[in-house]
């Protein structure tokens, strides 16, 4: 899905692409100082994040959104749709039981749901974003390739 958001002038702030967009608009609340500005999201979908990350780009180029890094100079021309991950709920199990950690305690030190934790250690959720692999590491202390299908 391919998102752009507006502010009340009908000014175009910012493109980008997601396959979460409440998660998505929730972290842009918390780290971009422009969001107050934000009146509009207008949201376009595709067959696929490939097809979507293209249609980012070429709207970047065209539409020059004030915010995207475009137009720094810094947007990366081969960037890669975050395709998520495949995670071992064996080795998350493990290492967990290791860290001495109970389902909700890890789920606090990695800022998730003790459902998602469960669900990941019973392979309900076998490809989460790769974030969420880097907050499970991290809350770990471990690399995340050790959290990874062989």
């Amino acid at each position: 899905m391919v998102y752009r958001l507006y502010n009340a002038d009908n000014e175009l702030l910012y493109v980008g692409t997601t396959n979460n967009l409440e998660r998505r608009m929730q972290s842009h609340r918390y780290d971009k100082p422009w969001w107050p500005n934000v009146a509009d999201i207008q949201t376009e979908t595709f067959a696929s994040a490939v097809e979507a990350v293209e249609a980012e780009r070429a709207q970047i180029k065209s539409l020059e959104p004030k915010h995207n890094v475009i137009h720094h100079g810094s947007y990366p021309e081969n960037r890669q749709p975050c395709m998520s991950t495949p995670i071992s709920g064996k080795k998350l199990g493990r290492a967990r039981v290791n860290a001495i950690l109970s389902h909700r305690e890890l789920a606090i030190r990695a800022g998730l749901s003790p459902t998602t934790v469960l669900k990941l250690e019973n392979a309900e959720i076998s490809t989460p974003h790769p974030r969420t692999i880097r907050k499970l590491a991290d809350a770990l202390a471990i690399d995340a390739r050790e959290l990874l299908e062989d």
